[in-house]
């Protein structure tokens, strides 16, 4: 499953075309990375309804640009309508709105004046896309579209931070702490763009109690399979490329005696009897702190990651070695990534 996109909505008047294509063309490594749906009312069917279509949109976007020029307040739809909506979503807190400064202007006084505009001091003389402090139109829009990135960072980790929100409740039925916030947030937004496109390889006999754990690494942009035995996993690493196993500890798998022990250290030597050497990581429901501490004892010597039953630790660990595993250097030691050393 791909990350879906933050929907945005730009606002610009059609005298200002040629600015907004080329922002456009600045937007498109976002757009393949399927960090932002970038709409515009060039995208409207012909026949179709321009004011319901402008309406729907603008309504939904969770990022609106203003695209700001003396002509964007000679309009009185853009004044009116666009712009009177998009503050009225920013006051609410449903959308985060960017004035982007195309054109000089006197804008002094603008109900915008509030938000930080983009590119870095727009509103100075000379600092719009179009003024003279920059060195080219270009250099000006790498300057906003690095703004308007890290705006979607944002955006995401707040995303990711609502889905692990219902993690936190399926498991222990009480949300996120604000230190867990703080970490899962700044996780996305330090090391989201690195991991998007990573695989991994979920083991699970019950795979349906894991959804919410899946789609919080899929709203990274993770791909994430579910396998639910051991011989189905073995055989899928074999003949796929995986860079990450989190397994169950306990699974019930008809085939195998109980006396061999839980399946999941069974996984884990099978895969190195079998040069498997994906990093494997042990999600668990609760265990005692006597049971918890054998089994990461036994799973460490096994050479696995660690055995947690804390969703913030899971994303944590998980997250390092998804970023161990695109670096230069795929030996490099594991990442553990601590921006906070109390434990869940």
């Amino acid at each position: 499953m791909d990350p879906q996109p933050i929907e945005a909505f730009i606002s610009y008047t059609h005298k200002d075309e040629t600015l907004r294509l080329a922002l456009d063309d600045h937007l498109a490594l976002l757009k393949n990375r399927r960090l932002i749906d970038a709409w515009h009312d060039r995208r409207i069917e012909p026949g179709g309804d321009w004011a319901q279509a402008i309406n729907a949109n603008l309504s939904s976007a969770r990022l609106i640009l203003l695209l700001v020029t003396p002509a964007f307040f000679a309009s009185d739809y853009c004044q009116s309508v666009e712009l009177k909506c998009a503050l009225d979503r920013q006051r609410d807190d449903e959308a985060s709105v960017i004035p982007v400064i195309m054109k000089e202007g006197d804008y002094v006084g603008a109900p915008f004046s509030h938000l930080k505009e983009l590119p870095t001091d727009g509103l100075a003389k000379g600092r719009s896309v179009t003024g003279k402090k920059w060195k080219n139109r270009d250099e000006a829009l790498r300057d906003v579209t690095e703004g308007i990135r890290k705006q979607l960072e944002a955006l995401q980790a707040r995303r990711v931070v609502n889905q692990a929100e219902r993690v936190y409740r399926a498991k222990g039925g009480r949300p996120p702490s604000a230190e867990d916030r703080a970490e899962i947030s700044g996780l996305v937004q330090s090391f989201g763009r690195i991991v998007a496109g990573r695989r991994v390889l979920w083991v699970d006999d019950l795979p349906e109690n894991n959804t919410t754990e899946i789609a919080t690494l899929q709203e990274l942009g993770v791909q994430v399979a579910t396998s639910t035995s051991t011989a189905d996993a073995l055989s899928r690493l074999r003949s796929d490329r995986f860079d990450l196993v989190i397994s169950d500890w306990v699974r019930h798998e008809p085939d195998t005696p109980a006396a061999e022990g839980p399946a999941g250290p069974r996984l884990l030597g099978a895969m190195r009897s079998k040069f498997l050497h994906q990093p494997v990581i042990f999600y668990t429901g609760w265990m005692s702190p006597q049971q918890l501490q054998e089994n990461v004892t036994r799973a460490m010597k096994a050479g696995a990651t660690g055995v947690t039953a804390s969703p913030r630790e899971l994303l944590r660990w998980s997250i390092g070695e998804l970023v161990r595993s695109a670096a230069l250097d795929p030996a490099a030691a594991f990442i553990d990534i601590p921006l906070y050393t109390k434990p869940l």
